[in-house]
C-alpha cells in the first residue's frame, strides 16, 4: 500500500532516490501494524481511531485508582507534607529496636540527657554515635526493595499528572473530568496530537519492571482514610497491574513510538527516556542529619544560656532583659512549631539592648563623663584614643535603637515580614522564612560584635586607668587620686564597678560572637 502519490513514487523509482524509496518501505511497515483490528489506532490519512482514544480512556480510569492517594501524600505541592508522610513512610521500615531510637534524638529528649550528665559535650558526643548508627540505617542495603518502589510508585504518578483532560477534548470539545461518561469521539488527525503521542510515550517508555508496590500504598491508605484501606491498596495495586499489561500489549512503547513515527513520517525518530534517580535514601539520611543537628545546637544554645543566667542576673541585679521591638513568644513558639531553626542572637540582643540602656547609659556614661572631664591627663594622644571611644559608645544607643527598628519593621528581611510568612505557612514561605531569619541572624550578630568590641576596648582603658590609680604615682591621670576630693574612694569604687560591669558584659557576649579577646581582669 502507498503512503504517497504514484507518480511521485514513480519519480523515485527512475531518479534512484533509495532513501525515499526505504523510508516509504518502513512507513508501509509500521501501517501494516496497525491493521489488526486489536491494534487499530490510525487510518492511512492518519486519523487516530476511536479505538485509540478508548485505550487512553481506560489508561487514564486506571490511574485515578491512585493518584489521589500519592498526590495528597508523598507527592503532594505541599513540600512539607510530602517530607513528612515520606519520612513515615521510610521509617515505618525500621525493625522495633531500631524505631525506639528515634525518640532519643528529640529536642526534649537530648535536653533531659544533658541534665542527667556530668559533661555536656560528652553527653551530646554519645548522643551522635547513637545518631550516626541509626541514620546509617536508612540504606539500600538494609532497605534494599524501598527506593525500587519509591521510584516505581514516582513513575506511575507522572503517568498520572499527564493532561488527560486537554488531550480528551481534542475528540470532545465539551469534555470536562468531572463526567463520569468517556469521551464522545470526533475524528482528529494525528498531527494534532503528536506532542501528547510524544509525551505519552515517555511516560509508560519510563515505567520500570513489575514492581509489588503494596507496601507503600497500604500503609498510604492506612494513614489517610477511614474507609477499607485494605480494598482500597487491592484496587490501586490491581489498577497498577492492569497498566503494567497495557505497557506490555495495547500500549506498549514500540506501538506508541510507532504511532508517533507514522505521523511524523519520521522513521528515525526517538525519544530519550533515561533518567538518573537520585538516591531517596540518601536525600531522607540528609534530611534528618540536619535536622538533629539544628535540634542539638538549639538544646546547646538553650544549655550555654541557663549557665549563663546567674552571670546575667549579676549583671543587671535581677532585672529582666529589655524587649525586642517586634519581637514576641508567638513568633519563638511558631518558629519552634513549624521546626525552623530559632533566631539564634535575640537572648544576645536584649543583654546588649539592657547593658546599653540600663548599665552604660544610667551609671557607666557619668562615671567615665566625669572621668574625662575633670581629670589631668599626662598625654594628649591616650586622653584622645579614651575620649574617642568613649564618644563612639554614645552613640551607641542611637545606633542600636536604628538597627533595632531595621529589623523589626524595615526592608524584605524583618521581623514583621517573618511573622507575615509564619501566620502564612506554605512550603512556598519555607525558603523566605528561612532566608528572613537568616538576615535578621547575620544582623543580629554584626550588632552585638560591634558593640563587644567597642565595650572590649573601653574596658580596656577603663583598666589600665585602675591600675595607674594603684601606682604610688599615677602617669596616665595626675589628679586620679583625688578626683572628687573626700569623695574619690566613692567615685574610684563607681568606676571600679563599672570595669567589673562591662567585663561581665564581654565575658557573657563572647558566648554569642567573636570578641577579640577576654577583657582583662
Amino acid at each position: 500500500m502507498l503512503l504517497i502519490g504514484f507518480f511521485t513514487y514513480i519519480k523515485y523509482i527512475l531518479t534512484g532516490n533509495n532513501s525515499e524509496l526505504e523510508k516509504i518501505r518502513l512507513l508501509n511497515a509500521i501501517y501494516k501494524t496497525f491493521k489488526s483490528s486489536k491494534y487499530r489506532y490510525i487510518g492511512k490519512d492518519k486519523i487516530i481511531t476511536n479505538l485509540f482514544l478508548s485505550k487512553i480512556y481506560a489508561l487514564y480510569q486506571l490511574t485515578l485508582s491512585y493518584k489521589p492517594a500519592l498526590e495528597s501524600t508523598i507527592f503532594s505541592l505541599d513540600e512539607k507534607r510530602a517530607q513528612l508522610f515520606l519520612h513515615f513512610i521510610i521509617e515505618s521500615n525500621l525493625p522495633k529496636e531500631m524505631a525506639i531510637k528515634k525518640d532519643k534524638f528529640t529536642r526534649e529528649a537530648i535536653w533531659q540527657k544533658i541534665m542527667e550528665g556530668e559533661n555536656p559535650r560528652k553527653t551530646i558526643k554519645a548522643l551522635e554515635g547513637e545518631f550516626n548508627t541509626y541514620k546509617n540505617y536508612f540504606s539500600r542495603y538494609n532497605m534494599p526493595k524501598f527506593e525500587i518502589e519509591y521510584h516505581a510508585l514516582y513513575k506511575f504518578y507522572n503517568l498520572a499528572t499527564f493532561n488527560f483532560e486537554a488531550f480528551f477534548s481534542k475528540f470532545d470539545a465539551g469534555y470536562s473530568k468531572l463526567s463520569s461518561s468517556a469521551p464522545s469521539y470526533t475524528p482528529v488527525n494525528g498531527a494534532d496530537i503528536l506532542n501528547d503521542l510524544k509525551d505519552i510515550y515517555f511516560l509508560i517508555a519510563s515505567l520500570p519492571q513489575k514492581v509489588d508496590t503494596s507496601n507503600i500504598l497500604s500503609k498510604l491508605f492506612e494513614r489517610t482514610t477511614d474507609s477499607d484501606a485494605k480494598t482500597m491498596t487491592k484496587n490501586a495495586v490491581n489498577s497498577i497491574n492492569s497498566i503494567y499489561k497495557m505497557a506490555l500489549d495495547d500500549l506498549s512503547p514500540d506501538k506508541i513510538m510507532n504511532l508517533c513515527r507514522f505521523i511524523s513520517e519520521d522513521i528515525r525518530l526517538k525519544i530519550n527516556v533515561e533518567q538518573k534517580q537520585a538516591s531517596i535514601l540518601d536525600k531522607f539520611r540528609k534530611e534528618i542529619e540536619d535536622r538533629f543537628s539544628k535540634t542539638k545546637d538549639i538544646v546547646l544554645e538553650k544549655y550555654s544560656e541557663q549557665t549563663l543566667l546567674q552571670d546575667i542576673k549579676a549583671l543587671f541585679k535581677g532585672q529582666d532583659l529589655l524587649k525586642i521591638k517586634g519581637y514576641s513568644e508567638e513568633i519563638s513558639n511558631s518558629l519552634d512549631a513549624n521546626n525552623y531553626v530559632s533566631i539564634a542572637g535575640i537572648q544576645a540582643f536584649r543583654i546588649t539592648k539592657t547593658f546599653i540602656m540600663v548599665n552604660y547609659e544610667t551609671n557607666i556614661k557619668e562615671t567615665v563623663n566625669t572621668l574625662i572631664l575633670e581629670g589631668f591627663f599626662t598625654e594628649k594622644e591616650y586622653q584622645t584614643q579614651f575620649s574617642n571611644i568613649f564618644f563612639a559608645i554614645n552613640e551607641l544607643k542611637e545606633s542600636f535603637l536604628e538597627q533595632e527598628e531595621i529589623i523589626a519593621n524595615s526592608g524584605s528581611y524583618s521581623l514583621r515580614n517573618l511573622q507575615m510568612f509564619l501566620t502564612k505557612a506554605t512550603s512556598s514561605n519555607d525558603a523566605k522564612v528561612i532566608k528572613t531569619i537568616e538576615n535578621i541572624n547575620e544582623r543580629i550578630r554584626g550588632v552585638n560584635k560591634k558593640v563587644g568590641e567597642l565595650f572590649y576596648n573601653f574596658g580596656n582603658k577603663i583598666f589600665e586607668i585602675l591600675q595607674d590609680y594603684k601606682s604610688q604615682k599615677p602617669l596616665r591621670i595626675t589628679n586620679i587620686k583625688t578626683l572628687k576630693g573626700m569623695q574619690n574612694k566613692e567615685f574610684i569604687g563607681r568606676l571600679v564597678n563599672s570595669y567589673n560591669d562591662i567585663a561581665k558584659y564581654i565575658k557573657i557576649i563572647k558566648t554569642y560572637v567573636v570578641i577579640n579577646s577576654d577583657a582583662k581582669k
